[in-house]
């Protein structure tokens, strides 16, 4: 990204006051102004749709309204730092995703921080992952989530392996929150470059989705689970997202125990800028999508 680029992508977000938004969110306690916690109309009117309840809460089911059998099943969890949920440029992104894979997603409204914690979207999302990977009818499962919802897919993905249950064929994982201790020595040289996300912000809102647990159990930062065994993993990220330190950090780990992993970090790309207007967003996209579609890694 050129030098006149970055200074107006640093404008925008300086404008929109996205930067901190977690630390105000937790110093005013207010949480979900800008969430979108069901399918808006445009969403509903353009593909078949149907909520069904799992622990009490919101599963939203989408599927491409021209077709009558899905091509396999995305487990979509989102991000949102364990403290928001579902955002209207979300529902753009699944809408995107079924049009142009046929694929059907499940979206869980999963239990968030501070009112609850992990243990409870565990108790949500871990039921609903078993019931998704026996149906041998729903085709190929596919785990997937960006940010929060990224290290929450990989943190599950590890658990199915521990269970044994039948694996998700690919885990794919955009601008991953693998972390949450945020100890990696080398997120402070990114930080200052990061207009989006503080380690001050995310570090108030693991520890409220811990609960009094350790930060750096597998469970909240599954760059401590493992990744041998699992489906075929694939990160997407950006170069100025303070998140990519330990992305870079799992790239090297797999490298070291031989396992395939597809990264694809991006230059002078922000937390999450393929959900906006952003230079370079619609290739991130079509990226994912072609991942989706393929038969072989």
């Amino acid at each position: 990204m050129g030098y006149w680029k970055r200074k107006v992508v640093y404008a925008l977000f300086r404008l929109y006051r996205i930067r901190g938004g977690l630390d105000r969110a937790f110093d005013t306690g207010e949480f979900g102004r800008q969430e979108v916690r069901t399918p808006p109309t445009r969403t509903r009117s353009s593909l078949q749709w149907d909520t069904k309840k799992v622990e009490g809460r919101d599963v939203f089911v989408l599927k491409p309204s021209d077709q009558h059998t899905s091509r396999g099943t995305i487990l979509y969890l989102h991000g949102g730092a364990y403290v928001f949920g579902f955002h209207d440029t979300h529902w753009r992104f699944l809408e995107t995703l079924v049009q142009e894979t046929g694929y059907t997603v499940v979206a869980p409204d999963y239990p968030l921080a501070p009112e609850q914690t992990f243990r409870d979207a565990y108790a949500m999302v871990k039921p609903l992952c078993q019931a998704l990977s026996a149906d041998e009818s729903g085709g190929e499962l596919i785990l997937m989530g960006d940010s929060a919802g990224g290290g929450f897919a990989l943190a599950l993905a590890q658990e199915m392996h521990r269970e044994s249950m039948v694996q998700a064929g690919k885990i794919i994982l955009m601008c991953p929150w693998l972390d949450l201790t945020l100890d990696n020595p080398e997120i402070a040289s990114i930080a200052s470059e990061d207009p989006i996300l503080t380690v001050s912000g995310l570090r108030r809102a693991g520890q409220a989705y811990a609960g009094g647990t350790d930060p750096s159990h597998r469970l909240l930062s599954p760059i401590n689970g493992g990744i041998e065994d699992l489906g075929k993993i694939s990160i997407l990220i950006g170069s100025m997202d303070l998140l990519v330190a330990d992305a870079r950090r799992l790239k090297r780990m797999a490298e070291e125990q031989k396992v395939p992993l597809r990264y694809m970090e991006f230059a002078d790309r922000v937390h999450n800028w393929m959900f906006f207007p952003l230079p370079g967003a619609r290739e991130a996209v079509r990226q994912v999508v072609a991942i989706i579609n393929e038969t072989n890694h």
